[in-house]
This record gives C-alpha cells, sequence and structure tokens, in this order.
C-alpha cells in the first residue's frame, strides 16, 4: 500500500460525485480505513459482490458504496497505471 498511498486517514483518495466523475466533492470524515476501502474495492472487482451486499457488509449506504469503488479505481488507475511493466524484468 506504500506504492498507492492513500493517507493515513484515506486523505489522498479523492472522491468523486456519481453524476459527474470529473468534479471531485469536498473531503468528507469517512467512517471506513483506507484499508477496509481497499477490502470494499477488491470485494466490488474480484469476488464480483453487489453494491447492496456490501453495503449491507460494510455498514455504510449504497451510494458511498458507488463512490469509493470509482474513487479506488481512479486513484489506482493514476498510481499504477504510470508505472513502466517491462516484461523481462518479470521473469
Amino acid at each position: 500500500m506504500i506504492l498507492v498511498n492513500p493517507g493515513e486517514r484515506g486523505e489522498n483518495i479523492v472522491i468523486y460525485a456519481q453524476k459527474d466523475n470529473e468534479i471531485p466533492i469536498m473531503k468528507k470524515p469517512r467512517k471506513l480505513a483506507p484499508e477496509n476501502q481497499f477490502l470494499l474495492f477488491l470485494c466490488r472487482v474480484r469476488v464480483g459482490l453487489f453494491e447492496c451486499d456490501l453495503a449491507r457488509r460494510f455498514q455504510a449506504s449504497i451510494g458511498t458504496v458507488s463512490m469509493l469503488v470509482t474513487s479506488w479505481a481512479k486513484l489506482l488507475y493514476l498510481r499504477l497505471g504510470s508505472m513502466n511493466i517491462d516484461e523481462k524484468q518479470c521473469q
């Protein structure tokens, strides 16, 4: 998580509104720690759990789950998408 660096309390994660994904909304105190937000994101994209199920499991609203998944996807794309992955290094 150091490479991604969401911040101690998730301050580096920009939350985007659902309607317009280009305009960040104001940062609010978050109930979920960054580790739990990342777990929520992984459960959505890897396991394929529905947003209503995740909302129930993490005790958050469906809108919050949707915003967190979108925000983490953008954060990971920006941080990891710029990495140069060379096939020779992987072998």
